[in-house]
């Protein structure tokens, strides 16, 4: 009985490690070059390099971006009305909120920085931002 106890303790600790290890975000090598990266919402591993790496460069000009919609399957994206662009089903799109910076300031950041799509919905408070060919947009505005 002495022997199994041991044990038995180390097989739980070997668990609680294992459970804790696979609840812990992975950090990629950039996510780690670029420690004042404050982008939180983002899907990581599934995220187009370009994508990720332009959210990041944001952060550290205008302040922490929440993405409220990034990756999106097939079904999901036909389900958003008026979303056809597979961007947002090919991780290369997000749907960002900069507390304190509006939309404008967003979009022209976007613009001059890393060209792409970038739009507004009028009734929307998120900016939809991707790394597709340079184009402006803006729906639903009456």
């Amino acid at each position: 009985m002495n022997n199994i106890l041991p044990k038995l303790v180390s097989a739980m600790l070997v668990v609680f490690i294992a459970a804790l290890i696979s609840l812990t975000p992975t950090l990629t090598t950039e996510a780690l070059a670029a420690s004042n990266c404050r982008v939180e919402g983002l899907n990581v591993k599934s995220s187009d390099p370009k994508l990720k790496a332009g959210l990041c460069k944001m952060s550290k000009a205008l302040g922490p971006v929440e993405v409220t919609s990034s990756c999106r399957t097939r079904k999901a994206n036909r389900s958003v009305k008026k979303s056809y662009h597979l961007y947002s089903r090919g991780c290369k799109a997000a749907d960002v909120v900069i507390k304190g910076v509006g939309r404008k300031t967003i979009l022209a950041w976007w613009a001059k920085n890393m060209g792409g799509g970038r739009g507004y919905y009028c009734k929307r408070r998120f900016v939809h931002v991707d790394v597709g060919p340079d184009r402006s947009w803006k729906w639903y505005c009456g």
